[in-house]
């Protein structure tokens, strides 16, 4: 019985874990959705940036006005795959430059991957 608890409690803290981070990767797709549907609406350049220093995810219009602000989780942390924390969409809704990011916890991680042309992403579990 000594053996059995400790495992139950790893067990439920990777999963408050996972679900935290799945949580984080489904705001994650909301913003860039918002950062998206504005470009497009107000026929601007939006910008979506992952702040490690303040810990924070934000989107703002090209004349820095932000529309946005989502904090990161503790615990959650974010790097540069083949992109680079800033994404640019123009007024059509596409980003400037194709790439990944990734985003983990000590458990589990997402990477962010932007296509060009038509505003296409998507997100998936590594």
């Amino acid at each position: 019985m000594f053996m059995v608890l400790p495992l139950v409690f790893l067990k439920s803290a990777t999963l408050h874990e996972h679900q935290g981070l799945k949580s984080f990767e489904l705001q994650i797709q909301n913003l860039v959705y918002l950062a998206q549907f504005t470009a497009i609406a107000e026929e601007r350049k939006v910008v979506l940036h992952f702040n490690k220093s303040d810990r924070v995810v934000t989107v703002q219009t090209d004349i820095f006005h932000e529309i946005y602000r989502l904090p990161i989780p503790p615990g959650v942390d974010i790097n540069e795959n083949t992109h680079s924390l800033t994404i640019q969409f123009n007024y059509k809704g596409s980003v400037d430059q194709a790439g990944s990011i990734i985003f983990q916890s000590a458990h589990y991680a997402y990477k962010l991957t932007f296509l060009i042309g038509q505003g296409r992403f998507y997100v998936e579990a590594i």
